[in-house]
């Protein structure tokens, strides 16, 4: 019997990431956001060196060391609503680019998990969650 209890949850949102159509990863057990260094030469995006804020090690989900390249500032399109945001770039991430809790709270973000839904700003922004 396939319910809705039955599914698998749900973290991804289509976004735009500098003006390219790309499925996000909402990971709030992340303490930044990443992207995936192959994405971000794909898209073009200027890599600099880390800012200080940044943590020297960063570890994957399973306690593995991540190789950081780098970071850039990207404008993360949330159907239409433009968000400047730092990503540091990792090479073989599995997801293009995911967002951490920085990202969450700036935006304000709130998960519905029963009605698979993302909102931003206030409600001023809802999309659906799908994965």
């Amino acid at each position: 019997m396939n319910t809705t209890q039955d599914k698998a949850p749900s973290n991804l949102v289509s976004v735009t990431l500098n003006k390219r159509r790309t499925p996000l990863l909402i990971d709030s057990g992340a303490c930044v956001s990443c992207m995936a260094y192959d994405f971000a030469l794909k898209i073009g995006v200027k890599i600099t060196p880390v800012s200080e804020r940044v943590p020297e090690h960063l570890l994957s989900a399973n306690g593995v060391p991540l190789t950081i390249m780098g970071q850039t500032e990207v404008t993360v399109g949330l159907r239409g609503l433009l968000v400047p945001h730092f990503f540091i770039v990792i090479p073989d991430l599995n997801h293009k680019a995911l967002v951490g809790m920085g990202f969450l709270q700036k935006t304000g973000c709130k998960l519905d998990m029963k009605a698979n839904l993302a909102s931003f700003f206030y409600d001023l922004v809802i999309l659906p969650l799908f994965g």
